[in-house]
């Protein structure tokens, strides 16, 4: 149910903007081909038995969050009416660490570090005006999803994963606004590697806002 608040919300965003802009300065106008996004998130990473076990911890003294930051460019070449239809690359960058601690405030043991790194494409619909839109979107591309005791890096090979989310831009002033996005990643079970612990598969939720440029 939170999720499904969240999609709505998002949706309605640019509309709601879009009839709050009818008495701002700026003129309508249509889709700039080309933006540029900048966001940041703070999503759930969860525990994994089966990681928590090659580590050797327990599921609890694993990063539960990680803090990503993605990148984005997107073109929309593509226009029909109502709809545009876009096309870009993302890439997504986030790191987790949790430090187990004694009764004395004292680290314990290894650092436990998780990251998750992705570059991928992307294909969206969309909805709206220059001043604010909405959009569905999927992709594809390289995903890693590493979990290891120390600071690492990772060494588990990325493994190709899609994606699919919805999110919203809209434009306060001409060149810049407010990007919010949902991303859901269909993440593959990994054997790991010589650093990195196995894991299990797992759906990887990543809600991000930042800017957008235009």
């Amino acid at each position: 149910m939170k999720a499904a608040g969240l999609l709505l919300a998002l949706l309605l965003v640019p509309t709601l903007t879009s009839a709050q802009g009818a008495a701002a300065p700026l003129a309508v106008e249509p889709l700039p081909w080309l933006v540029v996004d900048a966001r940041a998130g703070w999503p759930s990473i969860g525990d994994d038995e089966l990681t928590a076990a090659a580590l050797g911890v327990a599921a609890v003294d694993m990063p539960q969050r990680a803090l990503a930051g993605v990148v984005a460019v997107h073109g929309y070449p593509l226009r029909r009416g109502s709809f545009k239809v876009g096309a870009g690359a993302e890439m997504l960058l986030g790191r987790g660490r949790y430090q187990k601690k004694n009764a004395d405030g004292e680290a314990v043991g290894d650092p436990i570090t998780r990251t998750v790194e992705s570059v991928n494409w992307q294909v969206s619909l969309n909805f709206g005006r220059g001043q604010g839109w909405s959009y569905l979107t999927v992709g594809s591309g390289l995903f890693s999803f590493d979990s290891f005791a120390g600071e690492g890096p990772g060494d588990a090979p990325g493994r190709t994963t899609l994606n699919a989310g919805v999110g919203a831009r809209w434009f306060k002033w001409r060149h810049v606004g407010l990007n919010v996005d949902m991303r859901f990643y269909l993440t593959k079970a990994s054997d790991g590697g010589l650093i990195s612990a196995p894991r299990g598969v797992r759906r990887l939720v990543v809600l991000s806002a930042g800017l957008t440029f235009k």
